[in-house]
């Protein structure tokens, strides 16, 4: 975490202005992560002002998202950004660091990197199920999507995160934090 712990989780939390990333928004845990932020009984929620930016990789098949979305407020909708993001891609990387710039006033106060894989991505079981079927390709995508990923985004993304603390006094502006999540079998 950059920053000073309880303080600037609450500065942030009342902060009109913040900026939610959430990667893997399309369903399960990152879906719950931007329902969260945008209730207002959650231990996690934001300020009823402050943009959440939801990740996935397929928006137009992210199902359980748009079904969530349709049915919000109008004002709750537009909290909410959609956009794609593979992590495994660069390029996805890259245009999600260029939406941030033009969009956010180039500022990240909290990037959830929740976006992860297990078995073939499919829904099946890979090889961590039989020792016998382990192969050298399937623990490579593994690693990228689960461990490399996350830190290139968070690479990518520190820019917009940083803030100095004179910034920080004048705009009421929290330290930002980086949050990485995995499934226990991941």
């Amino acid at each position: 975490m950059i920053g000073d712990g309880a303080s600037s989780n609450i500065c942030r939390h009342l902060d009109p202005n913040a900026v939610h990333v959430v990667t893997g928004a399309s369903r399960s845990m990152g879906l719950q992560f931007v329902k969260s932020l945008l209730q207002s009984n959650s231990s996690h929620r934001s300020h009823p002002d402050s943009t959440i930016i939801a990740c996935c990789r397929d928006p137009l098949h992210a199902t359980a998202l748009w079904d969530f979305i349709n049915d919000l407020s109008d004002k709750e909708k537009d909290r909410i950004k959609v956009q794609k993001l593979d992590v495994t891609s660069d390029e996805d990387i890259q245009n999600l660091a260029s939406y941030i710039q033009n969009n956010t006033n180039g500022r990240v106060d909290a990037l959830y990197n929740v976006a992860g894989v297990l078995g073939d991505g499919q829904m099946t079981a890979g090889p961590e199920k039989n020792i016998s079927q382990f192969n050298r390709s399937w623990f490579q995508s593994q690693m990228d999507t689960n461990a490399i990923s996350p830190m290139m985004i968070s690479a990518a993304l520190v820019p917009f995160m940083k803030a100095s603390r004179k910034e920080m006094k004048e705009q009421s502006r929290a330290s930002s934090v980086i949050v990485n999540m995995s499934a226990r079998v991941g």
